[in-house]
């Protein structure tokens, strides 16, 4: 039996912690076939704002000015990002360039962990670039330009992600 105003939930000056019963879903600009579940934002005190999307097969997330970093949690999506395809499945992750026009298409029914934060520029540090990869296939592609640049590398699997 649900007791209507009882949650687990909790929201403290340092933290925030959300139970599923009280998720909302709702639409998002440049969604199609798919939902949000906003998690924190802007309004709430944070400087990004993350959220999961539950996509239907074929459902679609658009761009986005912020940077963007996609998380794959369940299924398979594609991401179209500088006239490429990426294939990403469970695990599979990719961090875009603030201004990055891309597109993102479920061929499943997927969840994709979502964050978004305007980058801010530290002087004579580059801004980062495309970064596309797979937990499984151990590999990362790092796009520059016109050119393909492919680092082999180890990444843990995501658990946790604590921003500021």
């Amino acid at each position: 039996m649900h007791n209507l105003g009882q949650t687990r939930s909790s929201h403290q000056r340092n933290h925030i912690l959300q139970t599923p019963d009280t998720f909302v879903r709702t639409a998002l600009p440049g969604m199609k076939n798919a939902s949000a579940i906003a998690h924190i934002g802007p309004a709430l005190g944070a400087a990004f704002t993350e959220y999961t999307v539950e996509f239907e097969p074929k459902g679609e997330l658009g761009n986005t000015s912020a940077q963007r970093f996609i998380y794959v949690m369940e299924g398979a999506i594609t991401l179209e990002a500088k006239g490429k395809r990426h294939d990403l499945g469970a695990r599979g992750y990719a961090h875009l360039p603030e201004d990055l026009s891309h597109k993102i298409v479920a061929k499943e029914k997927s969840r994709v962990a979502v964050i978004e934060k305007s980058y801010e520029r530290i002087e004579k540090i580059d801004p980062p670039r495309l970064i596309v990869s797979s937990e499984d296939s151990v590999s990362s592609h790092a796009l520059d330009g016109d050119s393909d640049l492919q680092v082999k590398c180890c990444f843990p699997t995501i658990r946790l992600l604590i921003l500021r």
